[in-house]
């Protein structure tokens, strides 16, 4: 019943209650009669003042509190470490004194009383029960927990705890996965009323020996165990290396070629709405179909939740219907809803997050702007003095964050004369939505030299750089004090380090890809994950795909690239993103219309902290690993 825990399930038996009398004697419910369940037809409690007799009282329990002893009732309660005793020794009046002799005339005074008693409400309930589908899980397994709760209180919650948690019937309040192994009974962030039964997922389970609580919410770090499932295990993740360029794996739902030791998932298409597949969600689906012509993206962790994140898209549809989409995640990377966040722009093409969570959406038409976006759709989006206010081809943004009293945001601009422009707000002011929409200055990349250049306050003076050195430039990322930019056209990376104001350049379509694949189109957007490597995507051919460059060597790596010509020919890869753990890079194919997330099969991230394994090279045929213990 609403007793006192003490393990909580799975031993069937009809409990009620337990007795800490003289006699430790139990009552339970038989026949919805009250007997005492010790072996023998007759027990002494309460000290052996009265006498129970099997049988001695008719009729159920529900909506009392009390136990007929011998004639009298008399009424038994718990404090709040679950400790059971009689009115008659205790001096409390949050329990009234026994003085009628019929269970119909007496009422529980309600369960929770103004002291630190709480009435005992005997009522038949069956037991508590939860279980796991299987005992023996991957590592990448999502667990399925079903679970039964007849008392079904608003308020009673599922965790998952190491095996051997279990200490007296409770949990401690350490013992709990606070990241991805707790949920409501409902399955949602919080329940509006009481769960009987149901299913529960845990996805990203961390490897080892767990058991799965159904636990009672109390004011103490110790949690009453109403239930406790089978002990199940998380296998450690194989060893399964990922080797970009050895594009061994097809996968004929997307028409990807994917690298060893990867996995690919879609998870949205075009005009098709938006499948939910988090608990924590209410809807099954999206309102609305996802986006047309998506293109640039960013994944912005969310705020005021326990996990969870939310991929920013753009879409590049013409005459007004282009706007920003936010695809949200929760904690196990489930997606728990779609929302548009800007609308009523034209050809949203990519552009950057700020420091302070929102995203900068950028138009590239001839008056095009950049906008602010919230991603949680608080405040209204707002144009940005990033640019002039006469527009342009705007692409995207990128920020040197290193100092907070003194950011620089640049954006570039898709034209054979597009300048790349530096907006530098107030010095020392407060970094924040406001710093965006407040007078700063602007200036123009211009290069003097072989290898050197400067920022200029001359618009004409920016242009004609851009027209020599990097005409139609795309994607640019800032990593360490140092700004990539790619130039389409010409299918040109440079590289301008911003202290030591040089320049280095190189070509994109060298053929120097390590391993396999073939980078020959337009590079497009560009993004850095921890600064080890830069991601490419690609416009144009009949293989877009996804690439990467390690910064230290210069070495470029195929992650992925589309295989099937005819179904992809002339389309692009759009949209590159990656989850805050670096487990899940998120990319689209923009004229197939397709959003999917590619993984490791190995459960690792794609630039793993630790045991990872960098990026492998071919020699003489066969692949030459390097390991690292830690990266």
């Amino acid at each position: 019943g609403d007793g006192d825990g003490g393990g909580g399930g799975g031993n069937g038996e009809e409990e009620i209650g337990l007795v800490y009398a003289a006699s430790k004697s139990r009552l339970v419910l038989a026949d919805n009669e009250f007997v005492v369940d010790d072996g023998q037809e007759e027990e002494d409690i309460d000290d052996g003042a009265s006498t129970v007799e099997t049988n001695a009282a008719s009729g159920t329990a529900t909506g009392y509190n009390a136990v007929v002893v011998a004639g009298t009732v008399q009424d038994y309660y718990k404090d709040n470490y679950g400790n059971i005793a009689s009115s008659a020794s205790s001096s409390s009046s949050a329990v009234p004194e026994s003085s009628s002799t019929s269970t119909s005339a007496f009422a529980c005074p309600g369960m929770y009383q103004p002291s630190t008693l709480t009435c005992l409400a005997f009522q038949e309930y069956e037991p508590a029960t939860i279980s796991t589908s299987r005992n023996t899980y991957r590592h990448d397994d999502t667990v399925e927990v079903t679970f039964t709760n007849p008392r079904g209180r608003v308020d009673d919650w599922i965790a998952v705890v190491p095996s051997g948690s279990i200490k007296g019937g409770k949990v401690s309040l350490d013992s709990i996965d606070w990241v991805s192994g707790w949920s409501e009974a409902c399955g949602k962030a919080a329940c509006s009323s009481p769960t009987t039964s149901g299913t529960i997922y845990f996805p990203n389970l961390a490897s080892g020996r767990h058991q799965v609580v159904l636990l009672e919410t109390t004011v103490v770090p110790l949690y009453p165990v109403l239930a406790q499932s089978n002990v199940f295990l998380i296998k450690e993740p194989p060893f399964s290396p990922f080797v970009p360029g050895a594009l061994s794996y097809r996968d004929y739902t997307t028409g990807m070629r994917l690298a060893d030791g990867l996995d690919i998932k879609v998870l949205a298409r075009v005009g098709y709405r938006v499948k939910f597949d988090s608990t924590f969600s209410s809807r099954s689906e999206s309102s609305i179909g996802f986006h047309r012509t998506p293109d640039g993206a960013a994944v912005i962790p969310r705020e005021g939740r326990d996990g969870g994140w939310t991929y920013m898209s753009n879409s590049e549809e013409s005459d007004g219907r282009g706007g920003v989409f936010a695809v949200q995640f929760d904690k196990f990377g489930n997606i728990e809803n779609y929302v548009q966040r800007l609308g009523r722009t034209t050809r949203n093409c990519a552009g950057g997050v700020t420091p302070w969570g929102t995203w900068i959406s950028c138009e590239e038409w001839s008056a095009g702007q950049c906008w602010q976006v919230d991603p949680e759709g608080r405040r209204n989006p707002e144009r940005t003095n990033l640019v002039e206010i006469s527009g342009g081809n705007f692409e995207t943004v990128a920020v040197d964050d290193r100092n907070d009293s003194d950011l620089k945001f640049f954006t570039s601009e898709d034209h054979d004369w597009g300048a790349l422009r530096r907006f530098r707000p107030p010095r020392n002011m407060e970094p924040g939505w406001d710093m965006l929409h407040r007078p700063g200055t602007l200036d123009y990349l211009v290069i003097t030299g072989r290898n050197t250049f400067t920022w200029s306050r001359s618009l004409d003076d920016g242009r004609r750089t851009a027209h020599d050195w990097f005409p139609y430039s795309e994607g640019v990322q800032h990593v360490d004090g140092k700004l990539f930019l790619v130039s389409k056209k010409i299918k040109r990376l440079l590289v301008f380090d911003l202290d030591r104001m040089t320049f280095t350049y190189e070509q994109t379509d060298s053929g120097g890809l390590k391993n396999g694949g073939a980078f020959y189109n337009d590079p497009d957007q560009v993004v850095s994950l921890s600064g080890k490597y830069v991601y490419f995507t690609e416009d144009g051919g009949s293989t877009p795909g996804v690439y990467s460059r390690e910064l230290s060597t210069g070495d470029y790596y195929t992650i992925f690239e589309a295989d099937d010509y005819n179904r992809f020919d002339g389309d692009e890869t759009s949209g590159i993103a990656f989850s805050p753990d670096g487990k899940r890079l998120y990319c689209c194919l923009q004229r197939a219309g397709v959003f999917f997330q590619v993984t490791r099969k190995d459960g690792q991230p794609f630039e793993g902290t630790s045991m990872s394994l960098r990026f492998h090279q071919m020699k003489d045929g066969e692949p030459r690993k390097y390991y690292r213990a830690y990266s």
